[in-house]
């Protein structure tokens, strides 16, 4: 047992010493962690700023203008999520729009049919 202990021992130091060969290898010159922060302490993000700081992304649904009268002929293939995504911004406003026009089934949207945009 100490035979194999003390060449698995042999093994592992000249493979550290294998390792001062590569000293021109950039993780070896990185500078070692500054041990005063803490690892998980938040860090503060500021917002970009530069040439890329205006992005908008031309994929990303644009809100509508509603039309006039706050009004809205349903479609074919609409959803009350797909509306109140095209006219807010957020599909998630689909409840609002229900509120505005009661009796309004959300699952049957009859096609033709003039609802209230609130």
């Amino acid at each position: 047992m100490t035979r194999t202990f003390a060449f698995a021992l042999t093994l592992v130091l000249a493979g550290l010493v294998g390792c001062d060969k590569n000293k021109d290898n950039a993780i070896n010159q990185a500078p070692p962690p500054d041990a005063s922060q803490d690892a998980f302490a938040p860090v503060e993000v500021t917002p970009a700023t530069g040439s890329g700081a205006g992005y908008v992304d031309p994929y990303a649904p644009q809100p509508v203008a509603p039309m006039a009268g706050n009004s809205y002929t349903i479609k074919k293939g609409d959803t009350l999520w797909s509306i109140a995504q095209r006219h807010y911004g957020n599909g998630q406003k689909w409840q609002d729009i229900v509120s505005a026009n009661p009796g309004l089934d959300p699952n049957k949207l009859p096609v033709g049919k003039t609802i209230v945009l609130p």
